[in-house]
């Protein structure tokens, strides 16, 4: 990539060693397939034919490479060296698939034990004799406690009856049992007896109580039902250094010798703490040592209670949660990348909603441990001041938390889960929105290498050579890097500071989560109050404002400088007292929200009436030139503004059409600026003269194609010429049964499912011989589609895909068995073609699929296209 204008500018900056290629978007790279060097080496080359400099090698569903193995290693070694040739950076990623931590699933089948396990609260009452007798589950007893309580449910009064809870086993089966127990018995004898066993054995707590009581236990119970059965827990040192073992080191035998050049680095993704209220085996010893007193017995706090007492075991236990989770996973993790040179990058979960940061997630803490900060955003909805306001925190949060570490590049995994048609208009809204919150750097999900079967289904469309718009990406990418380069390598602006009280939420949580929801929604109607009036700010949270340096008018929290405070609502902060003593204003929302709109560095106003512009995101920043203002227009209508400066000189200002990048100069004060609808514009302050820009020549901007937010496209066509017909519905008859015109569909979407799996979960027990409930598997499954000919091209095929039929599907047109499908590269790399010329008719034409002994996992994962084909 040639070196631009914007760059000469901002290479003045010495704090940064970026280009401006490393603000080009970086695509997941879903690995999702038999992996093949020649298709992987085409691949690469489409990526580079588009600009693209970086990507992320992403397993994902469907890999069949089995991950971990060394031709795993073997194929990921293969790619940086292709990349390296083509001059692009091969960013690993730390999992199969998500969320990081399981090694695809190894840690489990390797080390059992490192399941993570989370409190369960049973809260017990009386029958009407004041007797309790409860299942309390299959998890390990913490504590079990009488109790008479408040209306509040704290507690008055309580006793320990830990030693009334013993184990049963309730579930009797029973049978004729005709096997001869003994090895010389074996086959020559029957002596039928009965017999009855109980089996799965669970906690049970049989007690009287005194009127008035009732019982509180907590259990620490195993979580299931992940794509790897289990969650690792990550509070456990010991599942973290594992998960390194089969991970990193390995990564590292391979390529060690390219970490810190061609491979950048490695993405983590929504790495957790484990169940929602997490528990450890070593948690009491490590809740002792560090809150200096012990929880045996409060436990039971966290759930019920308003108490004082309760929210400072809850703010204890969250924060000990907080602390085993940083110490175990991120910090060793963070500490092994840099040892090796690798820039550790990624995300947690939840961002945008401080009640689910509230275990573990303190965005501010763990970007210390990340050497480039970030969040996702996999949705097509951005917010627009009055929905999906949280949508607007966690982008805020984690810029915040970059300029505070004075990092340059806010990453943003972004534009998962979108439909077919999700075009580049639609990419541009999004990515302007990301950008006013202080992102730059755009992580697209993602690049499919195969879309066969059900892997154009996984979480969105592919922005690659599946997408009609790829050809194009090209322009999409330049514009991200210009504006992603002009805003990242700048510095805010701001002097406003809004605390982000998390300690709030962790006193509330999950006991008092109405109250806590109260104070979510005062946190979002405060930081949306300043979007609305362009106000520029930053988070931070009660630990970074503890450890701030103060001066007589002015705090500084890591690399950045404010003048006030801001509260969202009433907070208890020992740090406020700090602040009145140096002077500084420490504001409240709202009744102070007029302070904040007093003295303002500008203001853009419509063109029209002169009103105060609405809907507008804005980022005030400066760099070595000087100031910059990017607006975004959060409307779907066109708008004419005029910008109102009141803090610096009319002189040297400039507009930056990021498209063309050119800069032109503003000679009129009064300009009017045109934008699109979710359009965006960059004016520039400089304090000297730019000798290359041009004379400032309004151009009305071309409006978004934004269709697709409204019309959803979940049914792929692929953009090949040829295309005739695609088969989407189907006639559907099962054992006789007729079902209708139906989606393609595997058939137990279609007729049900029997609940027994594969891999079943647990054995059925040895003496349950109860009869099964009938199923319909395997039965005859037949599925009809049509399709009308006025005439016969020379050559038609029959397009599908490698994983298109599962089972042992016989296939038939106009009543004569297809010819073999063979392997073709059309628009996936595991097409498949049937040559179909010969049985076509004029006219109606009938294909039937039929499996003789479908089972439940049979059917269609795919359309089917009919098409020409003159190869």
């Amino acid at each position: 990539m040639t070196i631009s204008f914007t760059q000469r500018i901002i290479r003045k900056m010495p704090q940064s060693s970026l280009h401006l290629h490393d603000y080009y978007p970086a695509p997941f790279w879903f690995l999702n397939h038999q992996l093949e060097e020649d298709e992987l080496r085409l691949q690469l080359e489409l990526m580079k034919e588009q600009g693209i400099y970086a990507f992320f090698m992403h397993p994902r569903a469907g890999l069949l490479t089995p991950y971990g193995s060394r031709k795993w290693f073997e194929i990921i070694r293969w790619i940086v060296d292709e990349a390296e040739k083509l001059g692009m950076k091969a960013w690993l990623y730390d999992e199969d698939p998500f969320p990081s931590g399981p090694a695809g699933g190894r840690i489990f089948l390797d080390h059992p034990e490192f399941a993570a396990r989370g409190l369960v609260f049973h809260q017990l009452l009386p029958d009407d004799e004041d007797r309790i007798d409860a299942d309390l589950g299959e998890g390990r007893l913490l504590e079990a406690l009488a109790v008479r309580c408040d209306e509040a449910g704290n507690v008055l009064e309580s006793r320990d009856i830990f030693a009334e809870v013993g184990v049963l086993r309730t579930n009797f089966f029973h049978t004729l049992w005709p096997s001869p127990y003994y090895v010389h018995l074996f086959g020559k004898s029957e002596y039928p007896h009965y017999r009855a066993e109980t089996f799965f054995p669970h906690l049970q707590l049989q007690t009287k109580l005194e009127a008035g009581w009732k019982v509180y236990a907590v259990t620490a119970v195993t979580v299931e039902g992940s794509k790897y059965r289990f969650i690792p827990d990550n509070l456990n040192s010991d599942c973290v250094q594992e998960f390194i073992r089969l991970t990193h080191e390995k990564y590292r035998e391979i390529l060690g010798d390219k970490f810190g050049s061609a491979v950048p680095g490695i993405f983590t993704d929504e790495t957790a703490v484990g169940a929602p209220y997490p528990w450890t085996g070593r948690f009491a010893e490590e809740f002792r040592k560090r809150r200096h007193f012990s929880p045996d017995n409060q436990f039971y706090r966290l759930f019920t209670g308003n108490s004082q007492d309760n929210q400072k075991f809850r703010l204890a236990y969250w924060e000990t949660v907080q602390e085993l989770f940083i110490e175990s996973f991120f910090a060793p993790i963070n500490d092994w990348c840099r040892k090796h040179g690798l820039a550790l990058c990624g995300h947690g979960i939840g961002e945008e909603d401080p009640i689910a940061t509230t275990g573990g997630m303190n965005i501010f803490n763990l970007q210390k441990y990340v050497g480039i900060p970030g969040f996702d955003h996999i949705t097509p909805n951005i917010p627009d001041g009055k929905t999906f306001k949280s949508l607007n925190l966690g982008g805020k949060l984690v810029a915040s938390a970059a300029e505070q570490l004075g990092e340059h590049r806010v990453q943003s995994e972004c534009f998962g889960c979108n439909a077919y048609n999700f075009g580049h208009d639609a990419m541009k809204r999004n990515l302007r929105w990301l950008y006013s919150l202080g992102v730059n750097w755009l992580v697209p999900h993602g690049f499919h290498y195969s879309y066969d079967g059900r892997r154009k289904d996984d979480a969105g469309k592919s922005f690659f050579f599946q997408s009609p718009d790829y050809p194009q990406f090209h322009r999409f990418g330049a514009y991200a890097a210009r504006l992603g380069y002009l805003l990242g390598e700048s510095r805010s602006h701001t002097r406003l500071c809004v605390l982000y009280p998390e300690k709030t939420f962790r006193r509330l949580i999950p006991g008092q989560r109405p109250e806590a929801i109260e104070k979510r929604e005062q946190l979002y109607d405060c930081l949306q109050f300043l979007f609305d009036h362009q106000l520029q700010f930053d988070l931070t949270d009660e630990q970074s404002l503890q450890q701030a340096i103060f001066r007589e008018g002015q705090f500084q929290c890591g690399k950045c400088t404010y003048n006030k405070l801001l509260l969202p609502f009433q907070v208890e902060n020992e740090c406020l007292e700090k602040l009145e003593q140096h002077r500084i204003p420490v504001l409240q929302y709202p009744q102070d929200a007029p302070k904040l709109l007093a003295n303002p560095d500008f203001k853009f106003v419509e063109a029209e009436n002169g009103s105060d512009a609405e809907d507008l995101m804005i980022q005030y920043r400066r760099n070595a030139a000087g100031r910059l203002l990017y607006v975004f227009n959060n409307r779907n209508s066109p708008r004419r503004l005029r910008l109102a400066l009141y803090s610096e000189p009319a002189a040297n200002r400039y507009y930056y059409d990021v498209d063309s990048d050119v800069r032109m100069k503003l000679d009129h004060p009064d300009t009017v600026f045109e934008l699109a609808a979710y359009g965006a514009l960059v004016i520039e302050l400089y304090t000297q003269a730019l000798p290359d820009a041009v004379p400032y020549r309004p151009v009305a901007p071309e409006q978004p194609d934004l269709s697709c937010l409204s019309q959803l496209e979940w049914d792929y066509i692929p953009p090949v010429p040829g295309l005739l017909h695609a088969f989407r519905d189907w006639q559907w008859l099962f054992n006789g049964q007729d079902y209708g015109l139906r989606r393609y569909a595997l058939l137990r979407e279609v007729v049900g499912t029997t609940g027994n799996y594969r891999k079943i979960m647990r054995p059925r027990p040895i003496f349950d011989r109860a009869p099964a409930v009938p199923v319909p598997y395997p039965g005859n499954l037949q599925l009809t589609a049509s399709f009308h000919l006025e005439e016969i091209p020379a050559r038609l095929v029959l397009l599908a895909e490698n994983d298109s039929f599962a089972g042992q599907a016989e296939l038939r047109l106009n009543g004569q068995a297809l010819p073999p499908f063979t392997r073709k590269r059309v628009y996936d790399p595991w097409n498949i073609v049937s040559e179909i010329t010969a049985l076509c008719q004029i006219g109606e034409n009938i294909l039937t699929i039929t499996w003789p002994k479908a089972e439940e996992f049979d059917g269609l994962n795919s359309m089917l296209y009919l098409m020409t084909d003159e190869a």
